[in-house]
């Protein structure tokens, strides 16, 4: 009896032995850090920061291009600038003077802002702005994230002011146009555009977002979208007769009626066409943009303003030197 038993536990030891082989070296279980907490870096060779501010009525948020000395750590350079507000005449902090930043870091896919307890002074009707001025500034400079959690002193916040700020931020629509929408659609059926405005100063290009329904059945695409955003941007007295895309460059046609007051100055003139162009350009399908008067090529516009060949944005806009 002895005997059977010892032979059985031999056969068991056996098999266990040879599922191990079978199943090779045991891997060590991966190891969590301690502190998953990782610096908000950006890869090294990214120099340039877009900054949220106001615009000098306080209206709207505009951005400001710029440049920042390398570093590998651009989010937080470009988020110590918002704290500091602008450096330039013609716009407005867009968070509450006084607010330090504690710190800036990820984990995984989200960055972490923990700013000083000032910014909770912000002014009700511009928090949804300081918000989207923050989130706007960091989340395209951090690597991999997707989502910005706001800090107040190391704690969460469920809302400010009663705009809710206690779950991840994502990149907003800039300047939201509130629309009536047909009764059936909401905005998660729209198709989201950005298109440009020049602020009240003419030195800027203010960006706004316009949420453009969808057409039996389908998103609008470039065309259609651009012939909506140029009735907003284009003078009283001008209107799009004829728009057209094909191999990446849009042939717009304006008619102008003389009958209506030609109220753009030159730097007016230029400030939206500006506009225009750059609405255009940043279309998927646009790389540049041909101007034709009433049907013919024209040099200039009114004013005179050059829209002969192929007109193209500059590189950056709102760039601050």
């Amino acid at each position: 009896m002895k005997r059977s038993i010892y032979i059985l536990l031999l056969i068991i030891i056996a098999v266990l032995a040879a599922l191990l082989l079978l199943r090779g070296p045991v891997e060590e279980e991966a190891q969590l850090p301690a502190d998953p907490r990782q610096p908000a870096l950006a890869p090294a060779e990214r120099t340039l920061a877009t900054v949220w501010y106001l615009t000098e009525e306080g209206g709207f948020l505009l951005p400001l291009q710029m440049r920042i000395h390398a570093t590998d750590e651009v989010a937080q350079v470009a988020l110590e600038q918002l704290l500091a507000g602008p450096a330039t005449a013609g716009l407005q902090p867009s968070i509450p003077p006084g607010v330090r930043l504690n710190g800036i870091y990820k984990i995984y896919q989200t960055v972490y802002v923990d700013l000083t307890g000032e910014f909770l002074a912000v002014e009700p009707e511009h928090t949804q702005q300081a918000l989207d001025a923050i989130t706007a500034t960091v989340l395209p400079l951090v690597s991999e994230c997707r989502n910005l959690q706001l800090l107040i002193d190391g704690d969460g916040c469920d809302e400010i002011n009663g705009v809710p700020a206690g779950e991840p931020l994502t990149m907003p629509l800039i300047n939201l146009e509130q629309d009536d929408l047909p009764q059936d659609i909401t905005a998660a059926d729209c198709r989201a555009v950005l298109y440009y405005l020049p602020d009240e100063s003419l030195q800027y290009l203010v960006p706004h977002t316009m949420l453009c329904p969808p057409e039996d059945g389908a998103l609008p695409g470039d065309a259609a979208v651009l012939r909506q955003a140029a009735g907003r941007i284009l003078p009283e007295c001008l209107s799009v007769a004829a728009l057209s895309v094909e191999g990446g460059l849009a042939h717009l046609d304006l008619a102008y009626d003389q009958t209506v007051a030609y109220r753009s100055g030159a730097a007016s003139e230029q400030a939206w066409l500006d506009a225009l162009v750059a609405t255009a350009c940043q279309l998927e399908q646009i790389d540049a943009l041909q101007i034709t008067l009433d049907g013919a090529a024209a040099a200039t516009l009114p004013k005179g303003t050059p829209i002969s060949g192929q007109l193209q944005p500059p590189e950056t806009i709102n760039y601050l030197p």
